[in-house]
């Protein structure tokens, strides 16, 4: 699954000993021809020919790697690589029966061209089945492999010639049948989405591939025959490098105008990881193979060696670079980054070529085979990386891995290359001057030489010179060590590169199949987590989601002491007649899994519905929120995917979202479409809100003009336990999404590698039916412009949530400026001081974002409507009257009056500030002094329109006293319960339900009959069953009915507390406790959230012989406002 599809360990072993075969066969075709040459020649009478025998393979081979990792990312990667293979063999084959020297260059061509997809496409391969933990040991072996061929290759070409030279070709058609076999046999991946001819053909990038290809070719041939066929300021190759600059240049711009379809796409590519990674693989391996084609040169001229024995004297260096393979693969997944490889690599390789350098015709054994430990070991550690890194880098791009990797393979081929030529000609002026100063040969004498080649130089030397020899072997010993200060500047140079390539932890992303399972539970850390529910549609996805937690459930059973239960819930939606069919067959995969499942049809209303998408959303998820309530389930896990959150990014983006609406669908969020509902939306649980111990105190007084005061009063020592302490509901179901990271195809591949059924719903795929399917048949078919694509769109969601994060911080910052004077949730109020202008920063457009998410946290604290509920601009209007820049601050503080107003459902009221009486006069009268800075406010709910006041009926069932239940002790006392009273514990705890009023304040009440005394005469309502209680704001008329009925000492009381803890408008934002009687006439009983009773109420529950009780919580709140503007500590 994920962007890989992991497989099991059969079938990968079969695969990757399919793919080192095809990559050992590729190797084996670049060297083994050298021993296979003379024989050809001969046989074809050919002698000019022999130069395009050896070119021509590797000429094909690397023009056409990248156009081979562009098909790979577009079609599937399974036929792709077998048809590349094809090609291959094909080529194999005609040059196993050329009857002609052409025929056999066409054989050797078409084989390069099959070959520029097998090594490339078999690493694609293995980054698609493998974990990130095992994918660097499996690279290594491939990349080891690769280079054991090239140095075995002429051994095996040299024992084949004895016989027949074809063999040398014949040979990979029966070893070749193994990989394609095994390919198609255990190798499925997911299929990529088919498209239309003409689109297809342009993301191929044909005349980029018209351009790259000739440019390719031109300068592998300028490099090939300058200083051989034609001197390097011949007019052939000065005309070659400037034909390959031009037509390089026009493909880099034709590459920049394609964009994500190019080619080789260059955006893509543009990065640091990348840039500098490619740069190291082509000094790396050029550093390398510099001494993989010299050595053997040194092995028999100065050594003496047999071309045969010259192979197997490089046998130390290929052993030690399998060795450092394994080593760096096991290691990898352990050191968690690759950067220490590339570093130690360079400097092994480095050390290597240095010490080649030291290497004369009395070296030991021991020295020149210790060196190549250090040369072999070296490219084992490092060789692969560059490969890994470019994967890393492009993990959520997982199409354009195969391009990736085609572009690092083409970067080392062509490094190899250039440094070869360099190399090739510094070897030639040096040998030149060496024969000329060491063995005083004239040029005839030195061309009579250079013309006998490498194994005949000791035979005409010994015949034309005898008597200089030696000088001749020191000679040509001078100049091939001289040739290794080369790959000692270019390992050298990577060493630095390597520094300058970021660190990426390998483990930034999620493991492969179960391990985003577990994630998802790590992201609840704040939850128990051990109880999981599925939300499970049948497609594909939801499947796939269903198939991974079952498969962590088992593991963690048999790894873990702690036990996970997971339930699938399957929405009978009751919308069509085959619905219940299709729930109950959804329901009998999921029991064939072993997932405990239940069905949850819908109850749709009777009469016809409008928007039925809408209601139908709202349905589904109250039948889910509340099926998890009743299992204590918490988490509720969703199978949306990384194609789902381009298609809903890219309908916002249409919509004219901007900021978090553009961040894309959320990992984790709350339960939508359930407000209000106990125990889901929120409420599953209750926190205590304590003011801080020794806090200052304030007082509200409203003056004369109607103003108001705040008056800061002197600090008095107090207790824990005299603190005030709210209830603060929390939240109650979480939605969590693991597989927002994984296209839908990796889905797909998990269903069907695991035979997992799903419903294929067609018409999710009629763009005719809503806007979600013509986004999502755009997408699919590639007829947007470049910056609406999925790419694009990925892109933007990462640049949304980054720019989300930064303003989140921030505004912290500017929150950590401010500071609450008092927040009391039992009257819904909020006494704050914003910073002064001079703290404030200067108006930009992401300074006006920031401030303006600062205020509606600010106002989410107080305000009666759901999070988010407003849009940003509408608090940008008033960021400059409550943030005001420093420019400004000559005309802030004594300027002029400050006027009241609404926000995001909450009333600003400014605040006239005093200053504390003197501590050492606590009684003196005098008039504090006026604090100098105005920017004080009271908030509170914004007052209520007339008619549409928020009423809550509430019905409370009557229980008979149980002396074998006592009261808990959250719950209110009603005044007929005095402390002497002995019924208080004979109280049923029996309650109503929850109920949320005024989407700020949830209450639950509870009745109870008082049972009589001896001789007491049962009251008016004895006997009663249930009351009829109404949770309403306090009103003017309210006051003027308790002033009717109260005394004057209960009303004094009751006026001055309002006066001090709900002050002017506040009071009329109360909820207000009222019993409403048989006639409809309502009797108030008590301000709840103040847990004070009217007065008047014990003698209405007195006559009615009941008691009533009531608990409250203030709504679902964020914590880290209030601790960042210094009211809760951390």
């Amino acid at each position: 699954m994920s962007r890989t599809q992991a497989v099991g360990s059969v079938k990968l072993y079969s695969i990757l000993a399919g793919i080192m075969i095809a990559t050992f066969l590729i190797s084996l075709d670049v060297s083994i021809i050298a021993t296979a040459i003379p024989s050809i020649s001969t046989q074809f009478h050919a002698t000019t020919d022999i130069g395009w025998y050896g070119a021509t393979y590797p000429l094909t081979m690397c023009a056409l790697q990248p156009i081979s990792g562009k098909l790979s990312s577009l079609l599937s990667l399974r036929w792709t690589y077998l048809s590349f293979y094809s090609i291959f063999l094909l080529g194999s084959l005609i040059c196993g029966v050329a009857s002609s020297s052409k025929m056999f260059i066409i054989g050797r061509a078409v084989s390069g061209a099959g070959g520029s997809g097998v090594v490339s496409g078999g690493l694609s391969v293995i980054a698609l089945i493998t974990t990130p933990e095992q994918r660097p040991l499996f690279t290594g072996l491939v990349t080891s492999l690769y280079a054991l061929g090239t140095v075995v290759a002429p051994i095996i070409g040299g024992a084949l010639s004895e016989h027949t030279w074809r063999w040398c070709f014949l040979i990979n058609l029966p070893a070749g049948a193994v990989t394609v076999v095994t390919l198609l046999l255990f190798f499925h991946p997911p299929q990529n989405i088919g498209t239309q001819v003409v689109p297809f053909l342009r993301q191929l990038d044909l005349i980029g591939c018209a351009l790259f290809i000739p440019s390719v070719i031109m300068v592998m041939l300028a490099l090939q025959w300058g200083g051989d066929e034609y001197s390097w300021n011949s007019a052939t190759v000065v005309g070659l490098f400037v034909g390959f600059a031009v037509t390089m240049t026009i493909f880099i711009c034709w590459e920049c105008y394609m964009g994500d379809e190019a080619m080789i796409p260059i955006v893509l590519l543009w990065g640091r990881s990348t840039m500098l990674s490619l740069a190291f693989a082509f000094l790396f391996l050029g550093s390398f193979v510099i001494p993989v084609y010299y050595l053997p040169e040194w092995f028999q001229i100065v050594k003496s060696a047999s071309p045969i024995r010259s192979g197997v004297m490089l046998l130390p260096s290929v052993c030690t670079q399998v060795f450092g393979s394994l080593v760096c693969g096991i290691s990898a997944k352990h050191l968690r980054y690759y950067n220490p490889w590339l570093l130690v690599g360079s400097v092994f390789l480095c050390i290597a070529n240095g010490l080649y350098t030291t290497l004369t015709a009395s070296s030991s054994s021991a020295s020149w085979i210790g060196y190549q430990i250090f040369q072999g070991l070296g490219c084992g550690f490092a060789v692969q990386i560059p490969l890994l890194t470019v994967q890393l880098v492009l993990k959520d791009r997982p199409r354009y891995i195969p391009v990736g990797i085609a572009t690092v393979l083409f970067t080392q081929y062509f490094g190899s290359a250039v440094m070869q030529s360099i190399g090739g000609a510094i070897f030639q002026n040096e040998l030149k001057k060496q024969l000329q100063v060491q063995a005083s040969l004239d040029d005839k004498q030195i061309e009579m030489l250079l013309n006998a080649g490498t194994l005949r130089v000791r035979e005409v030397a010994g015949q034309a010179f005898p008597d200089r020899l030696v000088n001749i072997i020191n000679a040509y010993n001078k100049a091939i060590t001289t040739i290794f200060y080369l790959p000692i500047a270019g390992s050298a140079l990577a060493f630095i590169l390597a520094g300058g390539i970021p660190w990426l932890n390998t483990r930034s992303t999620p493991k492969d199949d179960v391990d985003c399972i577990e994630e998802a539970d790590q992201l609840q850390s704040d939850k128990s987590a051990n109880v999981l529910g599925l939300a499970i549609s049948g497609g594909a996805d939801s499947m796939a989601l269903a198939y991974l937690c079952k498969q962590w459930e088992l593991t963690q059973r048999q790894t873990s002491n702690d036990t996970v239960s997971v339930t699938a819930f399957v929405v009978d939606h009751k919308a069509r007649e085959e619905s219940t069919r299709e729930a109950n067959m959804v329901a009998g995969w999921l029991d064939d899994m072993g997932v405990t499942t239940q069905i949850l049809p819908l109850t749709w209303p009777s009469h016809s519905i409008s928007a039925f998408e809408t209601h139908a959303r709202r349905l589904r998820f109250q039948a889910l929120g509340q099926a998890c309530r009743a299992r204590n389930i918490e988490t509720l896990l969703m199978g949306h995917h990384q194609d789902d959150n381009v298609e809903t990014t890219l309908w916002r983006l249409c919509t004219g979202a901007r900021g978090a609406g553009l961040a894309g669908i959320p990992a984790v969020t709350r339960i939508p479409e359930c407000h209000g509902l106990f125990g889901v939306a929120e409420s599953g649980s209750s926190m205590t809100l304590s003011k801080p111990a020794n806090y200052t105190s304030y007082r509200i007084k409203t003056t004369n003009t109607n103003e108001l005061r705040l008056t800061e009063l002197p600090p008095t020592p107090t207790t824990q336990s005299q603190q005030k302490q709210y209830k603060i509901s929390t939240g109650g179901i979480s939605i969590t999404r693991p597989l927002l990271s994984f296209p839908k195809r990796s889905l797909l591949a998990t269903c069907k590698e695991n035979n997992i059924p799903y419903v294929d719903d067609p018409t999710n795929f009629d763009p005719t039916l809503t806007p979600r399917n013509a986004i999502r048949s755009l997408l699919s078919e590639k007829k947007l412009p470049h910056a609406l694509r999925e790419e694009s769109i990925l892109s933007l969601m990462r640049k949304s949530n980054s720019l989300l994060r930064s303003v989140t911080e921030n505004s912290n910052e500017v929150l950590e400026r401010c500071e609450v004077l008092e927040f009391a949730p039992d009257t819904g109020c909020l006494i704050i001081k914003f910073p002064s202008p001079s703290k404030n920063p200067t108006p930009t457009a992401k300074n006006d974002d920031t401030l303006s998410i600062t205020l509606r946290r600010i106002t989410e604290l107080i305000s009666p409507f759901q999070e988010n509920h407003f849009p940003l601009r509408s608090f940008e209007p008033f960021v400059s009257r409550l943030f005001p820049p420093s420019s400004s601050s000559a005309q802030v503080g004594q300027s002029g009056k400050q006027h009241s107003f609404t926000l995001g459902g909450v009333m600003f009221q400014p605040l006239r500030c005093d200053s504390p009486p003197p501590p050492s006069s606590p009684t003196t009268t005098t008039t504090p002094d006026i604090i100098n800075y105005e920017k004080t406010y009271l908030l509170t709910r914004q007052p209520y329109m007339r008619n549409r006041l928020p009423i809550l009926p509430i019905s409370v069932p009557i229980y008979p006293p149980s002396s074998s239940s006592s009261s808990p002790s959250s719950f209110s006392h009603s005044p007929t319960q005095h402390s002497g009273n002995t019924e208080t514990s004979q109280i049923s705890i029996s309650t109503s339900d929850w109920h949320l009023w005024d989407n700020r304040y949830w209450f639950r009440v509870t009745g109870t009959s008082i049972p009589l005394s001896s001789g007491a005469r049962a009251g008016a309502g004895a006997g009663l069953t249930s009351l009829s209680l109404v949770v309403r704001p306090l009103q003017k008329s309210d006051l003027k009915g308790i002033r009717m009925a109260a005394s004057k000492e209960e009303m004094r009381e009751l006026m001055d507390r309002l006066g001090r803890d709900a002050p002017g408008l506040v009071r009329f934002t109360l909820p207000l406790l009222v019993l409403v009687g048989n006639g409809g006439n309502e009797v108030p009983v008590a301000l709840p959230t103040m847990e004070m009773w009217l007065p008047g109420a014990e003698e209405t529950l007195k006559s009615m012989s009941c008691n009533v009780r009531w608990e409250w919580m203030y709504k679902m709140i964020d914590r880290e406002p209030l601790e960042r503007m210094r009211w809760l500590k951390n």
